[in-house]
């Protein structure tokens, strides 16, 4: 049986054994060209291969603005190399699989990636085809299998704008028991060389109620307690919230206080089992 919720397909296996885990993140946001395009990452720990869905949508997001025309995806590892690509998710030779277990994107130019993958890091582009190259895109990743290896940490790096073009995310999490996570929303500290916001502000929603909200992370409450963490964001001006968060779906908005629209990060960091561990996005 499948559910929808926040535009994220949430899969429950019939007879399968829930694991306490994040097992899907999205992110949505303005996606252009060169450095603009999403560059989603997440973090496989354990010591087990995981199975993972990893979705690139335009077309089919509901949105009265300009689309990505034809998403296309490349999974990289964190020496950099391409592990896979797909443009049309049709064309991939795992289309099947990806139908099967009921995460087939509904427009044939998305695009859609199943890999079994070894505990590491990943990154992900999101970007136009030729000539299709400006519009609101969608990434999101969902574990399909139930390894014991995890989900550890996801993020996306995006164009952050205001209004239908702030960089929203999600989040879910599985099982009976709760998750501490640390959200961060980063700019100053990014290191490329282009332009990045200079004042984050992230929320976090559940089921439309606010649940969560930070503009300069020293000014949270709870800030000794993030500061411990030692992933406490390193310019005061980002903005973090850490949380216990019981199991369910979860939304992230990312948007910028002052400034033009310009890249940011946001991230979802597992806290609750050992050592934590934080991933940098690069595009090339």
């Amino acid at each position: 049986p499948t559910a929808v919720l926040n535009a994220k397909l949430v899969i429950v296996y019939e007879g399968a054994t829930v694991e306490n885990e994040i097992y899907n993140g999205s992110a949505r946001a303005e996606v252009g060209p060169g450095p603009e395009a999403i560059v989603a990452g997440f973090i496989i720990d354990g010591s087990e291969e995981k199975c993972v869905v990893l979705r690139g949508r335009g077309p089919s997001i509901n949105l009265n603005i300009a689309r990505l025309e034809d998403p296309v995806l490349t999974l990289k590892s964190s020496s950099g190399a391409v592990v896979v690509a797909n443009d049309d998710w049709q064309d991939s030779p795992d289309a099947d699989k990806i139908s099967n277990l009921g995460l087939a994107p509904s427009d044939p130019l998305e695009s859609a990636i199943y890999a079994c993958l070894q505990p590491g890091a990943y990154s992900t582009l999101l970007r136009g085809s030729l000539g299709t190259q400006l519009g609101i895109g969608m990434f999101e990743v969902f574990d399909v299998d139930q390894s014991a290896s995890k989900l550890v940490n996801i993020s996306a790096r995006a164009k952050v704008g205001a209004g239908a073009r702030r960089v929203v995310g999600g989040f879910a999490i599985q099982g009976e028991v709760p998750r501490t996570v640390l959200i961060r929303g980063r700019g100053p500290s990014m290191n490329i060389a282009v332009p990045t916001i200079e004042d984050p502000f992230v929320t976090l929603t559940q089921g439309g109620n606010v649940i969560g909200f930070n503009d300069d992370w020293g000014d949270a409450a709870n800030a000794a307690e993030i500061s411990a963490t030692g992933l406490a964001p390193s310019d005061p001006s980002e903005s973090a919230i850490l949380m216990t968060l019981n199991p369910g779906a979860y939304t992230l908005q990312l948007e910028t206080v002052t400034g033009d629209p310009a890249l940011g990060i946001m991230e979802v960091i597992d806290l609750t089992d050992g050592e934590a561990k934080s991933l940098e996005l690069t595009i090339d």
